[in-house]
């Protein structure tokens, strides 16, 4: 439906009259939403953001639990109005116990944080719970997480790891790359170097540094990969690229290279002469690197894009 006919049917309800309903005001709400530009940022003086927390407002004073977590986001995020954590805090509350699970990650959130509530772990790690329940892979990450650490329930490698799976499978990064962890450490799984190698390359398509790293070294000493130097080197690469500033250091490129040259000597050369020179030569492009790495690799390294 478009933005005009939605205007139609909210203005058949004008404010002080029985009001329109919540499920047009609050596609109204996300049409407008999504009509702005994607660099437009919070304003609370912006005439369409203001209109957007007004439909918002109105649709979540009815009770309605999808609108009262939106409206918690407009407070969360300034959008249309001044931000409020305690307000959102609220709203959020009003629709997590309608059982909204968006509502009930965020909360939770909230209470691990002490954002617009008082800290309360145990509460935290119970939103989650609800939340993770019913299926978003966010809140089954997080809830994962929870029981790794023993942070609002008891230390439990075995929730972790069944909590991460279930996210995993969904394609959450951060859940396969810490699923992996626990793979090739053995905790709470069996350990399985070939799982891990398998999860953190998904991962690292991903573009997440620590699989992308860790893939790397598996590269290297062939644990539950084929052994491929050229490989390690491309993992390295681009996981310095996404926030791992020693991954590629002129030290770790040369000890690629001695290793191509006794595991892989057709393409020791490259790693000597290519790899090393492109990576510390800042006029290349690193991307173009990358591109010719897999041209010379054995297999195909992660996606970089």
């Amino acid at each position: 439906m478009s933005i005009d006919e939605l205007e139609r049917i909210v203005r058949r309800h004008p404010l002080g009259t029985k009001d329109a309903n919540p499920k047009a005001l609050l596609a109204l709400s996300e049409a407008l939403i999504k009509s702005l530009p994607e660099e437009y940022g919070a304003d609370v003086h912006d005439p369409i953001q203001k209109r957007i927390f007004n439909l918002t407002l109105r649709a979540a004073e009815q009770d309605h639990a999808a609108a009262q977590f939106e409206l918690g986001r407009c407070y969360y995020n300034g959008i249309g109005v001044k931000r409020d954590i305690l307000q959102a805090a609220q709203w959020w509350t009003k629709a997590a116990e309608q059982g909204h699970a968006d509502a009930q990650y965020n909360l939770g959130r909230c209470y691990y944080n002490g954002l617009g509530v008082e800290r309360d772990i145990l509460q935290a790690a119970h939103l989650l719970t609800l939340a993770a329940e019913q299926g978003p892979a966010k809140a089954q990450y997080v809830l994962g997480s929870f029981y790794y650490h023993g942070e609002g329930v008891p230390q439990d490698y075995s929730k972790a790891a069944q909590w991460w799976t279930k996210a995993a499978e969904q394609g959450h990064a951060d859940a396969q790359y810490n699923l992996g962890v626990s793979y090739n450490n053995g905790e709470g799984v069996p350990q399985d170097y070939s799982q891990t190698a398998k999860l953190w390359r998904k991962a690292a398509g991903q573009d997440h540094a620590n699989a992308q790293y860790g893939l790397g070294i598996s590269f290297l000493r062939a644990t539950g990969i084929p052994i491929s130097p050229s490989q390690a080197v491309a993992c390295f690469l681009l996981s310095t690229l996404h926030g791992i500033p020693d991954a590629s250091t002129d030290e770790k490129l040369e000890e690629m290279a001695r290793i191509g040259a006794t595991r892989d000597g057709s393409i020791a050369e490259f790693f000597k002469d290519f790899v090393r020179a492109a990576w510390l030569d800042p006029n290349r492009n690193v991307k173009d690197t990358l591109k010719q790495i897999a041209r010379v690799s054995p297999q195909s390294p992660p996606n970089p894009a």
